[in-house]
Formats: C-alpha cells, sequence, structure tokens
C-alpha cells in the first residue's frame, strides 16, 4: 500500500474505515502523530474523536498517538470527544490520563 495523503486518511476515519488506518501505519508508523492543514491542524485521533469513531480512536491511543496534542484552535481529543457526545471515547481518554486546560469551559462528563 502507498503512503497515503493526510486527508485521505482523514476521510478514512469520518468513514470508519480502521482497515485504511492500520494499513496505514503498517506502512508508515509515524502517521500516528501526523497534523492535517491548518487551520484545523489535527492528527487522526483528533479527527477520530470529533467524530466520534472509537475503534479508530483507541487503535490509534494503542499505537502512541498524543492524547494532549492540541489541535490548530487548542482543542484537544477530550475535548473534541466531549464536544461529538462520545462517552465511549471520553471515558478511553480519561482512562489514559488525558487533561484538559478547558474542561471548565465545554468537558461534558455523564
Amino acid at each position: 500500500m502507498a503512503q497515503l495523503a493526510m486527508s485521505e486518511l482523514e476521510k478514512a476515519v469520518a468513514a470508519k474505515d480502521l482497515r485504511v488506518i492500520e494499513e496505514a501505519c503498517a506502512v508508515d508508523h509515524q502517521v500516528v502523530y501526523q497534523k492535517g492543514a491548518p487551520p484545523l491542524a489535527r492528527t487522526l485521533l483528533h479527527t477520530a474523536c470529533a467524530a466520534g469513531v472509537c475503534d479508530v480512536a483507541q487503535y490509534l491511543i494503542e499505537h502512541g498517538a498524543l492524547v494532549n496534542e492540541k489541535d490548530g484552535e487548542q482543542a484537544t481529543p477530550l475535548i473534541l470527544a466531549s464536544e461529538s457526545g462520545s462517552e465511549p471515547i471520553v471515558r478511553l481518554l480519561l482512562l489514559t490520563s488525558c487533561v484538559s486546560e478547558r474542561a471548565s469551559e465545554s468537558l461534558v462528563l455523564w
């Protein structure tokens, strides 16, 4: 499998296509850390959390994704998961000891 552009990987996350993410990581593990184009500049974990795609988020975390990384709008994966209403991802992130500086602003706990 040839290396995919970040936008193609973001589309795979939105489509809940874990297989594409797994294959991309097998070719180049660094995709876990890459950021998309500004102004959002999100990692795949940000994208998975914003879309509420738990299996992809879990895979990325298990493969070293940075759970406290901020995107171009200074949002962490935890904030995005909370805003998307994905309780399973919020719980997963909290179990990985992620933190949020903006918790008082927009983090919703169930």
